[in-house]
């Protein structure tokens, strides 16, 4: 599709919506997740078929990545499984761009009483919540939460 490597963002973002929209958008569009357009990042995060993996999304929430990257990689990893919601939540708590939408993240699944998985929680999500700074409350209902899936398996 020529019109996803065209020079005008516009373009880009209208292209990816419509191949979207037809149900055509190729797998290997993900290459766009990193464009330098804020509106085709968007477009893409939203319509991708299949979200690159949670280490791959990992790397671009990373600091140093431009910020429309790390929304929107933020985005897709808080729209997947709840363990890979909750570690991102926890990994980004702190961050000085997307620690409040992690915290508030967090806040609105202990508030809708997420369901857990059948699958135990990874190991590390224990330590994101060690490093993680959270008010009391709802540090303790993560523990709980978290300890309520390790004892599911």
């Amino acid at each position: 599709m020529p019109f996803l490597g065209d020079a005008r963002p516009a373009v880009r973002a209208a292209a990816v919506r419509a191949l979207d929209r037809l149900g055509e958008l190729p797998d290997h569009a993900a290459f766009m997740i990193t464009d330098p357009s804020a509106r085709v990042v968007k477009a893409v995060a939203r319509a991708l078929p299949h979200a690159p993996s949670p280490a791959r999304l990992r790397e671009l929430v990373a600091p140093g990545r431009p910020p429309h990257v790390r929304r929107n990689a933020f985005w897709l990893l808080t729209h997947g499984p709840l363990w890979t919601r909750i570690g991102a939540d926890l990994l980004l708590a702190d961050d000085p761009q997307l620690g409040d939408a992690a915290r508030d993240d967090l806040r609105r699944l202990v508030r809708d009483g997420g369901h857990l998985p059948f699958t135990p929680p990874p190991p590390e999500l224990a330590d994101h919540l060690r490093r993680a700074r959270l008010e009391p409350p709802l540090e303790a209902h993560l523990r709980r939460l978290l300890g309520a899936g390790a004892r599911r398996s």
